[in-house]
């Protein structure tokens, strides 16, 4: 766990100072023995801190030093019974094996680890695309401001178009194209299977019919959709603008164009039932086109920022794992220990008047125990996320019994008395038992002591 290879002295040094209490207890006291159980105590100590290396060293130099101890205090007749050699090659085997598990623990940590970086940085060159876009977007006004209601609707638009959440984004497409383009009533379509399904609405008044569900090809916005262009009256009725506008009424909009991903695959339609017959012309339907593809760009920037999100494993409010990685990692460890016969405990932190408190309160007290439980858990515990209201928090403790997982919840209850927060904190404890069948026994177990 640290770059310099210390307990190369260190390890040597612990031994000497076992022998050296050894010899001084047995000259002081001759009923008092220092044992096997200090060189026990080094080797699972240095296994513990710096893997296996050190382990393998520290089994060695225990061996060594045992034996070394016994032969030097005049016990040599010990040395010719072959079962007296089983304990040396022990502190050997332990060392190795126990600092092997910390080895891949480690491995495994700084692969987590590099992942998040990465996510980080994918997510920040995300974010940089979209300044440079909506830069780009703020150039692109001078060239459609006639098209425009006023430069404070396309500066409204960009921002609307900026959004990374999809639904949020959607909301602005149809509020954006609804104010640049004059409509009076307007509605967005997404693609259901051969359907069109009305997804939201603008401009309608309460009691007015307007179709709901379209078949793939049917009416303008089921032309639109199908064929992946802008289409307007002039396609259903012809190229006089005059006598295209006299039939609106017999069809689904006066103009509809595609909303796509990227350059790529149609998910919607956006459509304009009523208009001014004065912006029914050429110039707003060119504005149309640009306005698709704007928000085509930034519908394939919302896919791929909740494509990232999905694979973040960190929480960014509350700096800890999320809840997806809770539920994984809990499983692949609960399974490790069904397998293996390792113990393996997990505390439920809960907060339950938390639920009552503002947001923000709410927040800044959850950051304050998230860095008091990632403080206090040992380095090979993970703090995460947990899915329920007034339970915020649970520690993965992977090989912890439960008196190991009694430990943690003392020390954690005891520095949060010290935060002097007028908030109750109950700490439950599950732990891996041969009988239960799946992870869920072990957060019931918890959550009853919460209760």
């Amino acid at each position: 766990m640290t770059g310099r290879k210390t307990w190369l002295y260190e390890v040597p040094v612990y031994s000497l100072l076992v022998l050296a209490a050894e010899r001084s207890l047995s000259g002081a006291h001759p009923d008092i023995s220092a044992g096997a159980w200090a060189y026990w105590l080094g080797v699972l100590l240095f296994s513990l801190r710096y893997g296996a290396a050190a382990g393998s060293f520290a089994g060695l130099s225990a061996a060594a030093f045992y034996l070394g101890g016994l032969w030097s205090a005049g016990e040599r007749y010990r040395f010719e019974d072959v079962d007296f050699y089983a304990l040396p090659v022990l502190f050997m085997v332990v060392g190795a094996a126990v600092g092997a598990v910390i080895d891949r623990y480690l491995v495994s940590a700084r692969r987590l680890e590099s992942r998040v970086v990465e996510l980080k940085e994918r997510a920040a060159a995300l974010q940089g695309e979209i300044d440079i876009l909506q830069k780009t977007n703020r150039a692109v006004t001078q060239q459609v401001v006639s098209q425009m209601s006023s430069l404070v609707t396309l500066y409204q638009g960009s921002l609307e178009l900026g959004k990374l959440d999809r639904e949020a984004l959607l909301a602005g497409i149809l509020s954006f194209f609804s104010e640049a383009l004059q409509a009076g009533k307007a509605a967005l379509y997404l693609k259901d299977g051969d359907l069109w399904r009305l997804h939201a609405a603008k401009g309608w008044k309460e009691g007015e019919s307007y179709p709901r569900v379209l078949d793939h090809t049917q009416g303008l916005v089921g032309r639109a959709g199908s064929e992946g262009r802008v289409v307007s009256l002039k396609d259903w009725f012809g190229a006089d603008f005059a006598k295209a506008w006299e039939g609106r009424a017999s069809v689904d909009a006066v103009m509809a164009g595609p909303l796509r991903r990227g350059a790529g695959e149609v998910i919607g339609v956006f459509s304009v039932q009523d208009l001014p017959f004065l912006a029914f012309n050429s110039a707003n339907l060119n504005l149309m086109m640009l306005l698709l593809d704007w928000a085509g760009q930034a519908i394939e920037k919302s896919f791929y920022f909740e494509e990232l999100r999905s694979k973040s494993i960190m929480d960014e409010v509350l700096n800890v794992y999320n809840q997806k990685y809770f539920e994984d990692r809990s499983e692949q460890e609960f399974s490790r220990s069904k397998t293996y016969a390792l113990p393996f405990s997990m505390l439920l932190v809960g907060v339950p008047s938390a639920k009552d408190l503002p947001v923000d309160r709410q927040v800044n007290l959850y950051r304050a125990l998230g860095r008091l439980l990632t403080e206090k858990a040992r380095t090979i515990d993970i703090v995460t996320k947990f899915r329920e209201d007034g339970i915020p928090f649970a520690v993965l403790m992977m090989t912890a019994t439960i008196e190991q997982a009694s430990e943690l919840r003392f020390e954690v209850l005891r520095a949060y008395d010290h935060l002097g927060l007028d908030q109750e904190l109950r700490i439950g404890i599950g732990t891996y038992a041969p009988e239960m069948d799946g992870k869920e026994r072990m957060v019931d177990q918890a959550k009853r002591e919460i209760a």
